[in-house]
């Protein structure tokens, strides 16, 4: 009912994705705001079915790509990333960011996103 934990998944797998051709063999730190989807990176393992499917894409590309990620906590307060993930693009490290159009996966569109 509260997509929250998928949706604190879900940009992991997107900039992985995204940034594929710069992150060969990469060591790289994704910081998350939200244990219970770090210990589901960690884990490799998701809670629900969603989230189950979100990183099992994740270690695929991880492995297909040869990167070393590591999961680490930041406070909500210290996310730079907050506010976008709000829509609140007035802060001033976002103003005059491009925003592009992102398709969802269809899981996520049964929430009405």
């Amino acid at each position: 009912q509260h997509p929250i934990y998928e949706l604190e998944i879900f940009p992991i797998l997107l900039a992985l994705r995204v940034w594929q051709s710069h992150l060969l063999n990469a060591q790289i730190v994704f910081y998350l705001d939200n244990d219970a989807a770090r210990s589901g990176m960690i884990r490799a393992e998701g809670s629900t079915r969603l989230a189950q499917s979100l990183i099992s894409e994740f270690v695929k590309l991880e492995k297909q790509l040869k990167v070393f990620p590591w999961f680490a906590r930041v406070p909500t307060a210290s996310n730079p990333a907050d506010d976008a993930s709000r829509l609140n693009f007035n802060t001033p490290w976002l103003v005059g960011v491009p925003k592009p159009d992102i398709v969802l996966p269809a899981q996520f569109c049964q929430w009405g996103m």
